[in-house]
């Protein structure tokens, strides 16, 4: 299995949003939140991320355990967390911690973009997989993994 760098899960985010914006709009007007990104702790992957062959491994490409994901998935939810903080601070009238926390938020949805960047480096990680220890792999379908490579085949004789 090979490690996916920047391209591949920039367009997983995005399918994701539009998979994770309809549902939302839906349950928010019940009063829910997004259930596509919790997915990750779940399945290891997100509605996109499963329908472009990703999956959430440790680092050596084995399975990560829950509660690795779950840390992965926190991390990367942290500017989600201080937008909400910040919601709720304006809501009680305390505008000027709302302003505060906004501000924090803002600089940690630049951090987050600046994780994503990191991507392009060869270990093709994210902060939050460099923090856990994860890592993004294209998996193999069953019927490639199936399939003999070149080395496998059996070499036919000249007659």
């Amino acid at each position: 299995m090979n490690r996916e760098g920047f391209l591949l899960r920039f367009c997983a985010a995005l399918i994701d949003g539009v998979f994770a914006g309809i549902p939302a709009l839906i349950l928010t007007k019940v009063g829910g939140e997004k259930v596509g990104p919790f997915l990750e702790i779940f399945k290891a992957a997100t509605p996109a991320k499963s329908l472009l062959k990703l999956k959430i491994q440790n680092e050596d490409g084995t399975d990560a355990a829950r509660d690795t994901l779950f840390k992965r998935w926190a991390i990367k939810q942290v500017p989600n967390a201080l937008r909400v903080v910040a919601g709720v601070f304006i809501l009680i009238s305390l505008n000027a911690i709302a302003g505060l926390v906004g501000w924090v938020g803002i600089l940690a949805l630049i951090g987050y973009i600046i994780s994503c960047c990191l991507t392009f480096r060869p270990e093709h990680q994210a902060l939050h997989d460099t923090l856990t220890h994860t890592a993004v792999f294209k998996t193999q379908t069953a019927a490639a993994a199936a399939m003999p490579t070149p080395e496998q085949q059996p070499q036919k004789q000249a007659a």
